[in-house]
């Protein structure tokens, strides 16, 4: 029997794209977080976070897309915080490249847990000989899915679309609840309920939200294959529309402030972040 056992010291973290100087869904995600370290740790979120954050994505190019990582643990002072940004071209406003995910089944008693744990040693060691494009689906003991190894996963029934319910097991995702507000907008039919592995047989599409990525198709779970399908293309379409339109594109954060704080936000920043590094 395997089951998360994350260190609850290594802290939790959080991913999000950023295009155009804009972070994709950042309320959401920042919701999220504070409310995994008030339920973990009993403490909200440090006020320098979103300063630290604003500071490190005005040391990138504002023309180019990237992939924003916020880590926070604690310490017997409190909780620490770092943030890493690096560009990226793996994400929901590029074309699809390749010919979609290939899925690979890990059996974990009672998932992954409800929190984006900092400590990813077992999904790791379950991924390790994974090829580029596989990813692993997350099964429970009695062949639930529950989600894959880096994003959510939903599957279509006779234009049905079904994905797993956000219960303590597995992390509600936040581009999870945005395509599922964005399907029942189209007048598509959504529903979350107990999906079981057997069922993949049976569906015409199946498909992968994260942070990042945003929507990719899978096409292959052992012996089930499916095409790239016409409802997961219009809903990565319709998100990828939502995240680069103009109101989107417009950065949240305050004008630049004074390069020097700047520089010190930073320095405490990198200085919280090698205490687990």
């Amino acid at each position: 029997m395997i089951t998360n056992e994350p260190d609850l010291e290594l802290g939790l973290i959080e991913t999000m794209l950023v295009f155009d100087g804009a972070v994709m869904e950042l309320e959401a995600h920042l919701e999220r977080l504070e409310r995994s370290t008030i339920r973990l740790y009993d403490r909200p979120l440090p006020a320098e976070l979103r300063p630290a954050m604003e500071s490190a994505l005005r040391a990138r190019p504002l023309d180019r897309a990237a992939r924003l990582k916020v880590a926070v643990w604690p310490t017997a002072s409190g909780l620490c915080f770092g943030t890493e940004v690096e560009p990226t071209a793996h994400h929901v406003l590029n074309p699809l490249s390749g010919t979609g995910l290939r899925l690979r089944t890990a059996t974990v008693t009672g998932g992954l847990g409800a929190h984006k744990w900092r400590d990813r040693s077992l999904t790791e060691r379950l991924g390790a000989g994974l090829d580029p494009g596989e990813e692993l689906v997350i099964v429970d003991d009695d062949g639930e899915i529950l989600e894959t190894g880096a994003g959510n996963l939903f599957a279509v029934f006779a234009k049905r679309i079904t994905t797993p319910p956000a219960d303590h097991r597995l992390l509600p995702g936040v581009t999870r609840a945005r395509v599922l507000e964005l399907a029942r907008s189209l007048r598509l039919h959504a529903e979350e309920r107990p999906l079981k592995l057997a069922e993949l047989s049976g569906a015409t599409e199946v498909f992968v939200t994260s942070a990042v990525r945003g929507l990719v198709p899978a096409t292959e779970c052992g012996e089930n294959g499916w095409p790239v399908g016409e409802i997961a293309l219009r809903l990565r379409r319709k998100l990828g529309e939502l995240w680069s339109s103009p109101s989107r594109r417009k950065t949240s954060w305050a004008p630049p402030s004074d390069p020097l704080e700047d520089r010190e936000i930073s320095q405490r920043s990198a200085r919280g972040s090698r205490v687990q590094e």
